[in-house]
Parts: C-alpha cells; structure tokens; sequence
C-alpha cells in the first residue's frame, strides 16, 4: 500500500554527517483495516484518508548511504448512523536510507527499515465508548521524491508501506460492536455488548448485550482464537502545509 500526494518537509543540517528533517500533510492508505464499528466497504475507504506526520533522524555514512530513525504517525476518523471510529497509528523503527539522486533542488531517497506499529481505535456505538488497541513487529520501505523550495524547506511527494499483521483484542471492561448474528436462521441487526471477562488462557468470553437488536441478557462462550486483523499502514506524506 501507499499513499499518494505530496507533503511539506523541514531539514536541518546539525552538521555534514548529520540531518533532521520532519513532514507533515494529508496521507492515504492504499489498504483497509480491521476493528471498525461498521464493515462497509465505503466506509472503511474514508478511514482511509487522513492526515501523516513524522520525524527522522539521519547520520551519514560512505557514499550515498544513511542511518537513522523513524517516528511516524496516522490519524483519521469518519462517524455514521450508530457511531463512530477514530484511527490513530503510531510507527517507530531503526532506518537505512539510500540517495538516489542529489543534484540541484531534486532529491530521490530510499529508506527501508524494521520496527514497531501500534494501532488503536477510540470509537463509540450506539453511545457507548469502544476501544480497539493491538500492536506487533512491523517492516517498512519507501521511496520519496523532494524540490527543495529553500536549502530547509521542500515539498515532495512519498509512496510507501508499513506492512504487520496487527491482532485487535478485544477489552474486559470495554464495550464492542457485534456483527452477524443469526436467530433462527435469520439474521439480526447490529449491536453492542460490554466484556465482563475474556480469559486468554482458559479461552472464555463473557458480556452483557447492550443496544442494537439484543438489549437484555448475558452470554459466556469459548472461542479457539482471537481473529487477527491483517493490516498494511502507510508511512506518512502528503499535501503542503507551508
């Protein structure tokens, strides 16, 4: 996945081994996530957009090569009829970075690394509060293209991927959508239910039914796992902000 436009980015220099630069603008997910109060696929698509920043620090080696880090970051939040979600995605990682092309006012950068992505999704259904949180390992890589406008200041344009298999749990004391239910044989609209227990080792979910089609009673069941939410999350770029 990757996003699309252009973003404005600040350099500075500390010396001639060493840079630090930040960016900021609208970014666009190419892919979808999971842990969402609605599954429409229209829906997911407007979380996809929203706005990107990060900061990287740089050290030059020999040649064209560089190290560094990445501290990335994504927010976006879209409401509907029975609530609402909002997206934030945190990435940090170890970076190595390849110049292309360094000529005039053009730059064309590589940077490839390994890290850490944290997703979380503060929603509401049906007035009620709900989180989604889930983190893992994650691998990124992009390619930027930049004008510098001012030897500090430049406008460029980014594509690229923070690839991880991200497990949404979901949260004893949290209130959680619940999605195609079926009543003899036929299928009821959405609710909500509030967690009272999820014991990963003995493997038993409990909860209380709260709004939507089921308002009254309790269930405790056992599941064989957590449904993992594989997920790709871009690294930030976007529109100037100047």
């Amino acid at each position: 996945m990757a996003p699309l436009p252009a973003l404005c980015f600040a350099q500075e220099p500390f010396s001639a081994k060493q840079e630090i630069a930040s960016h900021s603008g609208y970014a666009n997910m190419l892919e979808e996530t999971g842990g969402l109060t609605l599954p429409a696929g229209s829906y997911k698509r407007k979380l996809c957009s929203g706005i990107s920043w990060d900061v990287r620090y740089c050290y030059h080696l020999k040649y064209r090569a560089s190290a560094g880090s990445l501290y990335s970051a994504f927010t976006s939040g879209v409401r509907h009829a029975a609530g609402s979600d909002r997206l934030y995605i945190r990435y940090m990682a170890p970076q190595f970075r390849l110049d292309c092309l360094d000529r005039g006012p053009w730059r064309i950068q590589l940077t490839a690394g390994m890290g850490y992505i944290h997703y979380l999704n503060n929603s509401k259904v049906y007035g009620k509060d709900r989180k989604a949180t889930g983190g893992r390992l994650a691998v990124n890589a992009g390619l930027q293209a930049a004008y510098l406008i001012h030897p500090h200041w430049g406008v460029s344009i980014e594509a690229g991927d923070i690839a991880s298999a991200v497990i949404l749990h979901p949260q004893e004391g949290a209130t959680t959508a619940i999605t195609d239910v079926l009543w003899n044989g036929e299928k009821l609209p959405d609710g909500t239910a509030a967690i009272t227990r999820l014991d990963t080792k003995e493997k038993i979910i409990s909860g209380r039914f709260g709004a939507g089609s089921i308002t009254e009673g309790r269930f405790d069941a056992y599941y064989t796992a957590l449904q993992p939410c594989a997920s790709s999350f871009t690294s930030p770029p976007s529109r100037p902000i100047i």
